[in-house]
């Protein structure tokens, strides 16, 4: 039991560790991009940002 409950434990931490990250670097790109367009109004940058 202990053998198969460990590696589990790890994986779903390193899955919540990644998805924080993930979430993080969105709250902190998106509003940048979102300024970003707000300077760069009229370019053909704000279609892909």
């Amino acid at each position: 039991m202990d053998r198969w409950k460990k590696p589990t434990i790890v994986i779903s931490f390193s899955l919540m560790g990644s998805v924080v990250s993930l979430i993080f670097t969105i709250m902190t790109v998106y509003p940048l991009s979102l300024f970003w367009n707000t300077i760069r109004i009229g370019s053909p940058f704000t279609e892909f940002v």
